[in-house]
């Protein structure tokens, strides 16, 4: 899911960093916050997620939501030229909604999948990649506990932007610091840092259903190679439950993580920020 060309401000970090390289003690914070939602629409979870970066700056403290989604949705990266590729009727004849999401990256199907997301406080002396290799080090652990030998996609293996042709789903292939089996997608990440806060979400795929994406496309899309989907990788298939369990306990083996619920102050929060979301000139934006 991670597309950083698109975003000028990652662009200025690209430079510096070359391998995978983690202190996780410099980054994350020590306090957490753990919050699993249960299956809520697709603007309600992009306004959650975007949210918690707010309430990561003023609390100090690292947050996990770990969720699922209503309904099957299509979520488009930050600047995703969504248009050249998909309509309104081809999503709904599909029987699928869209988002935009707040962080970058190519369109990515969430459906049979677990969605993470995390939001730091973020100083401004700390580069953004250093934030993204310590989260997924956190989801490395997770799917290594789950019994995937999984590994994190170096520099030297990455897919790149230029690599992929235009309008290529997110799990077509792995940016660096991604998590993947043999060269395939497992854990997609997008990311976003605006003053002061860091957000990074993504999926994790149950099963593979990411090729629905390259046949409603408008344009004919090649067919992608197929993700690594743990239905794929495991003789039996974790729950949701199990997935988020195993994200959970690797947060609390770095940090002092505590279960936290959304107040009615905080859903009246996100619905504000939801109202902005809803609007179909961010949706459909070019």
């Amino acid at each position: 899911m991670l597309e950083t060309s698109a975003d000028s401000m990652f662009r200025a970090h690209l430079s510096t960093v070359s391998e995978l390289t983690v202190n996780a003690s410099v980054t994350l914070p020590r306090q957490w916050r753990l919050l699993r939602s249960p299956s809520l629409d697709g603007t309600w979870n992009m306004a959650c997620d975007l949210w918690l970066m707010e309430v990561a700056k003023t609390s100090g403290e690292g947050v996990l939501r770990v969720y699922s989604w209503l309904r099957p949705t299509v979520s488009f990266g930050r600047n995703e030229r969504a248009l050249d590729f998909y309509s309104d009727q081809s999503l709904t004849e599909a029987g699928l909604e869209a988002v935009r999401r707040p962080t970058g990256g190519r369109a990515l199907l969430h459906s049979r999948e677990v969605t993470y997301a995390v939001a730091l406080p973020i100083a401004s002396n700390i580069s953004w990649p250093s934030a993204y290799d310590a989260v997924n080090q956190i989801l490395l652990s997770a799917m290594r506990a789950l019994g995937v030998n999984a590994i994190i996609v170096g520099a030297d293996t990455a897919t790149t932007s230029t690599t992929l042709p235009r309008g290529a789903p997110c799990f077509a292939g792995a940016s660096r610091g991604e998590i993947a089996v043999d060269g395939a997608k497992l854990v997609a990440s997008a990311a976003w840092r605006d003053r002061g806060a860091y957000l990074q979400h993504g999926s994790i795929l149950l099963h593979d259903d990411q090729m629905l994406l390259t046949t409603i496309a408008n344009a004919g899309l090649p067919r992608p190679e197929p993700a690594a989907a743990l239905s794929g990788l495991l003789h039996a298939i974790p729950s949701f439950e199990a997935v988020a369990d195993a994200i959970e306990r690797a947060t609390k083996d770095r940090a002092d993580a505590v279960t936290w619920t959304l107040s009615a102050d905080d859903n009246i929060a996100i619905e504000r920020v939801r109202d902005r979301l809803v609007q179909p000139s961010w949706l459909w934006r070019s």
